[in-house]
């Protein structure tokens, strides 16, 4: 009969074995799982998704955003940079927004502009217009000089405000 006292699978050389097995085996998940994850991201609600599957079937360059607010898509179509706001519970359209030429405003918005920063050397930047889901339009203007920088919100009516102090 054989003793007991000498077993392959009793030794220290197998048990070092099968740690060292192991050890390996765990740091290729890990590895692998790591390397090859896809970045996590928040899902896009499915109203949201479908609206603008819709109705911006030519984007391009979209980019989806997620905030605790709202779920953004930035994309260019027909030269444009735009983004469209959706709601987070319902998925639902809040508005949209458009960045412009000061060329495609309305003429009583350029007025308006014109007669409120007539002196003072004033600059126009930026212009965005934004229409929220009950299809108002507000337009948005940077306006600057030495001195100061602001957004200012016009409404379609010509009536201004300032939106933002940026300088």
């Amino acid at each position: 009969m054989l003793s007991n006292k000498f077993s392959l699978t009793s030794t220290p050389f197998i048990s070092f074995s099968k740690s060292i097995i192991v050890a390996a085996l765990l740091f290729s998940f890990f590895f692998t799982s790591v390397a090859f994850a896809k970045p996590y991201r928040t899902p896009v609600n499915n109203k949201a998704m479908l609206h603008f599957s819709e109705n911006y079937k030519e984007a391009n360059k979209v980019i989806w955003k997620t905030t605790s607010q709202f779920t953004k898509a930035s994309f260019i179509m027909d030269g444009y940079k735009m983004d469209v706001f959706y709601s987070n519970i319902d998925g639902g359209l809040i508005a949209t927004s458009k960045s412009i030429q000061l060329s495609e405003l309305p003429e009583n918005i350029v007025s308006s502009l014109k007669k409120q920063y007539s002196g003072d050397k004033f600059t126009f930047t930026e212009c965005y217009e934004y229409i929220n889901s009950d299809e108002e339009v507000n337009y948005y203007v940077v306006v600057n000089n030495q001195q100061h920088k602001k957004i200012v919100e016009i409404n379609d009516k010509g009536e201004m405000s300032v939106f933002k102090v940026l300088q």
